[in-house]
């Protein structure tokens, strides 16, 4: 095997780096009944960030239980090896519902319809360090959960939406 000279090998170093640059910023934007199709290789190696919109309730539920045997749920986690950042979009009346202890133990970030980042705490004491760093977000917690008043206050300060889910796994 012929012996590389730096400027080759520094030329293929800066080519890897382009290429995992321009992969970390794309976007690809799907719905989650398109999953039910195979995804195609070149976007698991093209796009670093997979948005699913039109998350429905039944999905949800779906993904917090990680029945693999749905096709959409597996394709899921198929993306998530590949070390894709996947952003689930739904519904705001949809955070009422989220199963949050279930939903935070995976690597899904999600999102509103209107664009809003959604958060999900499942610690059963909301404290200021769990909100000091949201804004204009909903904030999903646990149904008994407790708000300290100073996380309420800096809650009120940063525009944060305070949704109490309810435990929907049984469903």
């Amino acid at each position: 095997m012929p012996e590389l000279s730096e400027q080759v090998i520094a030329g293929i170093v800066e080519r890897v780096v382009e290429i995992i640059l321009k992969r970390e910023h794309a976007v690809y934007t799907t719905t989650f009944a398109n999953l039910a199709a195979d995804i195609a290789p070149e976007i698991l190696t093209r796009y670093g960030n997979i948005v699913v919109e039109a998350v429905d309730a039944n999905g949800i539920l779906t993904l917090a239980r990680c029945l693999t045997e749905q096709i959409e749920i597996r394709n899921l986690l198929h993306i998530v090896s590949f070390g894709a950042r996947i952003t689930l979009v739904i519904h705001p009346s949809l955070c009422a519902i989220l199963p949050v202890k279930a939903l935070c133990a995976l690597p899904f970030h999600w999102q509103t319809s209107d664009g809003r980042p959604v958060y999900l705490c499942s610690q059963s004491v909301i404290s200021y360090s769990n909100v000091c760093e949201l804004s204009h977000a909903i904030l999903v917690t646990r149904p008994k959960a407790i708000v300290t008043v100073m996380a309420q206050e800096i809650m009120n300060k940063n525009q944060l939406i305070w949704s109490r889910s309810e435990d929907t796994l049984w469903i």
